[in-house]
């Protein structure tokens, strides 16, 4: 699912004088970090405060974004921000879920992204219809006696699985290692 991603960047000597200086930049207009460093740049050079005084406009914060969840912060490097962009654009098809996983083990995205496809078990209406998914594909309930069957506590495995192998953030199950 396409999700936009820009980031409002100010120039910190304009703010710092009391004057609202930036720009919203989309980052699909750009093709590489380069390319945003360089029009980040160009919106530094346009500083009002830097023309009307000559202090250099070269510190920038990020004071708004949208489509970067709270993954990057005032003061994020553009390559921060450009990896961010690079790593939910390569996972657009899995990005809530990989937002929900960040969100659980606190990691950065580009550590998550290392464990989140053995982790992520899929998106499920709740625990416990995951269990019972699982429980079908394992055969484990077939095993079992037919007379045994029926005492087989189906919410109670899934409370104790849910304390120990898995967790459930945002709909999706992820196994807990």
């Amino acid at each position: 699912m396409y999700k936009e991603r820009r980031i409002y960047v100010t120039s910190l000597t304009d703010y710092n004088s009391g004057i609202l200086h930036g720009k919203w930049f989309d980052l699909d207009d750009y093709a590489d970090l380069e390319a945003l460093q360089e029009a980040v740049n160009a919106m530094l050079k346009e500083s009002p405060t830097m023309k009307e005084t000559g202090a250099l406009a070269e510190e920038y914060a990020i004071h708004d974004h949208e489509g970067f969840y709270d993954l990057i912060g005032e003061y994020s490097s553009l390559s921060d921000v450009w990896e961010i962009h690079s790593l939910l654009e390569e996972h657009a098809d899995n990005e809530d879920a990989l937002i929900a996983y960040v969100s659980w083990t606190g990691d950065t995205l580009a550590d998550a992204v290392d464990r989140f496809e053995d982790c992520c078990q899929g998106e499920w209406d709740s625990e416990e219809a995951f269990i019972e998914d699982l429980l079908d594909d394992s055969g484990m309930l077939s095993e079992l006696p037919e007379w045994a069957r029926p005492y087989f506590d189906v919410e109670k495995f899934t409370s104790d699985l849910f304390m120990t192998d898995y967790v459930y953030i945002d709909g999706f199950v992820f196994r807990n290692y």
